[in-house]
């Protein structure tokens, strides 16, 4: 995977859902704390931090990053976190995609999720921005054609 990732994510709903994706297939050569990943505990501990922090944790994060993904799932729209995140990728010029991924089981509850709104409708952005099913388009096969498609769109 040539471009870097920066997931965006409802991390309390669907942080069992970006390991899924994380262990795929498209990632087993890259390492936790990469730009592509960082662990657990790094987002746990941010999270935790004032408001500031977690815009200066994003803000980095994103300034290391080609593609910003975004893990749809019920609540994501809503997300502040998230819209903030899909608006300062497209202020940045960054390429970005939308996954859905309600229909991957939550580790932790072997339950499915919901599919929830189009986030980037909900953000104040200017452009439309692809958006696939993890199960339905084959995510663990495809996924990082997906994002090298995005980085094109975005001419990165």
């Amino acid at each position: 995977m040539a471009s870097t990732v920066f997931f965006s994510f409802h991390y309390d709903a669907d942080w069992p859902r970006m390991w899924n994706i994380r262990k795929s297939d498209q990632f087993k050569n890259n390492l936790e704390d990469s730009g592509t990943f960082r662990s657990r505990d790094v987002w746990e501990s941010v999270r935790l931090k004032s408001a500031r922090a977690i815009q200066n944790w994003i803000d980095e994060g994103l300034k290391y990053s080609g593609v910003t993904v975004v893990l749809i799932s019920g609540e994501t729209y809503k997300r502040d976190w998230v819209l903030y995140e899909i608006e300062e990728s497209e202020r940045q010029e960054m390429g970005m995609l939308g996954v859905y991924v309600h229909g991957m089981k939550d580790m932790r509850t072997s339950q499915y999720g919901v599919k929830g709104p189009n986030p980037f409708d909900y953000a104040d952005i200017k452009k439309s921005y692809r958006t696939y099913d993890w199960v339905n388009d084959y995510g663990k096969y495809f996924f990082n054609d997906w994002v090298q498609q995005a980085a094109k769109d975005a001419g990165r």
